[in-house]
């Protein structure tokens, strides 16, 4: 599949469900050092393998590409109200959950453009890109999916899977746009002797995205 075909279709709120994140904090990161082609790291541009010499000379548009991309990967979701009120949520849902939604979408999307464009130039870049286009999705897919579950919504079986639901279909897309990302960087790297550790990391980050199909038990304790 080429990364030019990977669009991004709008972020429908969740404010059904939005009162669920005033009960817990979101949740946290792993604190442990990223390195060069980690595969299990938070997506970030320093988990990228490393470059050659000749690859790091990149044009403007590469640069600009990559700088939309870094904003949009350093761009977190808004913390939740500490008022657990339904008018105070209903307003942090309509104002800052849907600010950082639009603000994330527009990031995600000029920098797919520009680093498409960028892509062009030869195929090893378009190993390069693939790859990074495969974080960003992964990136909002991720923020999407960890948005915090209060216990007395865990605690209702059919409201939790109600939940769920909302929230997996809000971030299947966005996994689909990663797999196909990342399925374009490993068909471009097996073809190049040298580029066999961008291969192996895509492939590996694409093995570890998640299966919507499984609830999320990490979440539930189960």
């Amino acid at each position: 599949m080429s990364i030019s075909r990977l669009g991004l279709q709008p972020l429908a709120l969740l404010c059904l469900f939005t009162s669920a994140c005033a009960a817990s904090t979101p949740a946290r990161r792993p604190a442990k050092a990223p390195y060069r082609g980690d595969v299990a790291a938070p997506p970030a541009l320093r988990v990228l393998p490393e470059l050659s010499v000749a690859d790091r000379e990149t044009s403007e548009e590469m640069r600009y590409g990559l700088a939309l991309a870094e904003e949009s990967l350093g761009f977190r979701p808004p913390s939740p109200p500490e008022s657990s009120r339904l008018t105070d949520i209903s307003r942090w849902s309509r104002k800052e959950l849907r600010q950082w939604l639009e603000r994330k979408s527009v990031l995600l999307d000029s920098a797919r453009k520009h680093l498409i464009r960028a892509a062009e130039k030869t195929p090893r870049h378009k190993v390069f890109v693939g790859a990074v286009i495969g974080l960003l999705y992964e990136d909002i897919s991720r923020d999407l999916r960890t948005i915090p579950v209060p216990d007395e919504v865990k605690a209702d079986e059919e409201i939790y899977s109600i939940f769920n639901a909302v929230v997996d279909s809000q971030a299947k897309p966005y996994l689909r746009y990663a797999r196909m990302a990342y399925s374009s960087c490993v068909s471009e790297a097996e073809s190049q002797r040298d580029l066999q550790d961008w291969a192996s990391f895509c492939q590996g980050r694409a093995r570890r995205l998640p299966d919507l199909g499984q609830r999320r038990a990490a979440r539930s304790g189960t």
